[in-house]
């Protein structure tokens, strides 16, 4: 406490309360404040939820799950490609690659079903049409 000179009563110094806060020092470690000062204690900072996804990530994600008859593929390769490239250009302060993998291996798979479609509506009438065509 200390003295008001012009009251000569105690004015109240408000400390920090004793506990663990953020090493001011490594951010990735908590410090143990004694209420006065920092002490030689020390742990793992708690896990936050990690750097925001980025949008395009999900969006990618999203599109390949609906696949909507191969524009969604088409659109989950184009946004899980951007996204990639996005978080690896931000240096840790955007995630969501995994989810961009995701929607870029999605959206080939897509793909490839949209085509496997296509052939296989091509041998069946296409043949047909094409059979009915010669013996006429």
């Amino acid at each position: 406490m200390h003295q008001d000179p012009t009251h000569q009563h105690p004015v109240p110094v408000q400390a920090t309360a004793p506990g663990w806060y953020p090493d001011p020092h490594d951010p990735y470690t908590q410090r143990y404040w004694d209420g006065t000062r920092w002490t030689e204690n020390r742990a793992p900072a708690a896990r936050g939820s990690g750097p925001p996804t980025n949008g395009k990530a999900t969006a990618s994600l999203v599109l390949g799950l609906v696949f909507a008859c191969g524009i969604g593929s088409i659109l989950a390769l184009v946004f899980g490609h951007q996204a990639k490239n996005e978080i690896e250009a931000s240096n840790g302060t955007q995630g969501g690659a995994g989810m961009a993998t995701a929607g870029i291996v999605l959206g080939w798979v897509g793909i490839g079903l949209v085509l496997a479609y296509l052939v296989f509506w091509v041998l069946i009438f296409g043949g047909t049409f094409f059979l009915s065509e010669s013996s006429t």
